[in-house]
C-alpha cells in the first residue's frame, strides 16, 4: 500500500497591519478607531490609578472609578465642576501646575500634593500631562496619580523619631527602610517600577587618613548635596553606612532611569568641596523592582550594591592599566 502524499508545510502569511502595530504600538493606538466612550469608561474604570482630566476653565471634565472613590462621590458630582468648588483651598496651586504643563506643553511629573476628600485630606503622587484634540489643539490637562498617604504617614513617623543623618541631613538607614519599606508595598499594589541606586564614596578612608576626618566628612556632605540636587522630592534618598548613598526612584516613564543617572554622574563631575585637596568621586549600581517578579527592599539593595562593586572593579582595573 503506498504512502499518502505528503501535504507540504505551509507559513500562514503575516498580516501586515498587526506586524505593523507590533512594530509602532504608539501610531497603532494613535491610528485606532475610536472607541465608544462607554468603552473607554470601563477600560479607565479598571485602572487603580486615579485619574483625570481637566479644561482649560479649571473644570473636572472626567474622572475614573478609582478618582470618585477616593473622594468618596459619586464621579456626577464631581464631573462639570470647578476645581476652586470642590478644593477652595488647593485650587490655586492645583491650577498652577495645570497652568505650567499647558504653556510649556510638557509634562510635569512627580508632583506631592493634598487631595481633600470626605474622608479626610489624602496625599497623592500626580503627573499631569498636555492633552490636545484630533486637530492638535489644547484643550486641558490629564492627570494620573497614586495615594501616597501611606507613605506620607511613614514620613512623619521618620520625623518624628529623628532617624535623619545628622552630618548630611538625608535619612539615615532606619529613616531609610521605613520610606522605602512602604513604598515596595504600594508599588505591588499598583503594578509600578521601581528603581534604586545605590552609591559608595570613592577612597574616603584615603581622605581620612591622608587630610583628616573633616576633609572626609566634607566629601560625604558633597555627596548628599548632589542626591539632592539630582533627584526629585518625589524619590526616596538617604545615607545608609559610612560611604553608601541610596536613591529609590519611582518610574513614571521607562526613560526616567535614563535621564537621572548621567545627571548624576555629571553633577559629580570631580567635585571637590570648597578648600579641599580631594575631588569627589561615587561608584554607582542600580537595580530595577518589577511588580510582576517582586523582591524585598534587602533582595533590591544587594542587587544594586553588587552592581556598584562591579563599578568598583572597574574603576581598579583602568588604574592598574593606565
Amino acid at each position: 500500500m503506498g504512502k499518502l502524499p505528503r501535504t507540504p508545510k505551509t507559513t500562514p502569511a503575516a498580516d501586515p497591519e498587526l506586524l505593523s502595530a507590533l512594530r509602532n504600538p504608539r501610531s497603532a493606538i494613535s491610528n485606532a478607531p475610536p472607541l465608544p466612550r462607554a468603552e473607554y469608561e470601563t477600560i479607565l474604570d479598571s485602572v487603580p490609578a486615579l485619574i483625570f482630566y481637566k479644561d482649560q476653565e479649571n473644570r473636572m471634565v472626567r474622572v475614573n472609578k478609582a478618582f470618585a472613590e477616593a473622594m468618596g462621590l459619586p464621579k456626577d458630582q464631581i464631573e462639570g465642576k470647578g476645581c476652586s468648588e470642590l478644593w477652595p483651598d488647593q485650587a490655586e496651586q492645583y491650577w498652577n501646575d495645570d497652568l505650567e504643563v499647558m504653556k510649556s506643553g510638557r509634562p510635569k511629573r512627580g508632583i506631592i500634593e493634598p487631595l481633600v476628600t470626605l474622608d479626610g485630606t489624602r496625599w497623592i503622587q500626580t503627573d499631569k500631562i498636555p492633552f490636545r484634540d484630533e486637530a492638535g489643539r489644547l484643550t486641558g490637562v490629564i492627570g494620573f496619580a497614586i495615594d501616597i498617604t501611606e507613605r506620607r504617614r511613614a514620613e512623619e513617623s521618620v520625623r518624628a523619631l529623628s532617624l535623619v543623618d545628622e552630618l548630611t541631613g538625608l535619612s539615615n538607614r532606619r529613616g531609610f527602610f521605613a520610606l522605602a519599606g512602604q513604598q515596595i508595598k504600594i508599588a505591588a499594589r499598583s503594578k509600578a517600577r521601581l528603581f534604586l541606586i545605590f552609591a559608595d564614596v570613592d577612597e574616603l578612608k584615603l581622605a581620612n587618613d591622608t587630610f583628616g576626618h573633616a576633609a572626609g566628612d566634607d566629601l560625604l556632605r558633597a555627596a548628599a548635596r548632589v542626591f539632592r540636587e539630582t533627584f526629585r522630592d518625589s524619590d526616596i534618598i538617604a545615607r545608609i553606612g559610612g560611604d553608601e548613598f541610596v536613591a529609590l526612584m519611582i518610574a513614571t516613564d521607562g526613560t526616567d532611569v535614563e535621564r537621572i543617572l548621567p545627571r548624576l554622574r555629571k553633577k559629580i563631575g570631580g567635585r571637590r568641596p570648597r578648600g579641599q585637596r580631594s575631588r569627589l568621586a561615587l561608584s554607582i549600581g542600580l537595580a530595577e523592582y518589577n511588580p510582576e517578579s517582586p523582591c524585598s527592599l534587602e533582595e533590591l539593595i544587594n542587587r544594586a550594591d553588587e552592581m556598584m562593586y562591579e563599578e568598583k572593579r572597574r574603576k581598579l582595573q583602568q588604574r592598574l592599566r593606565g
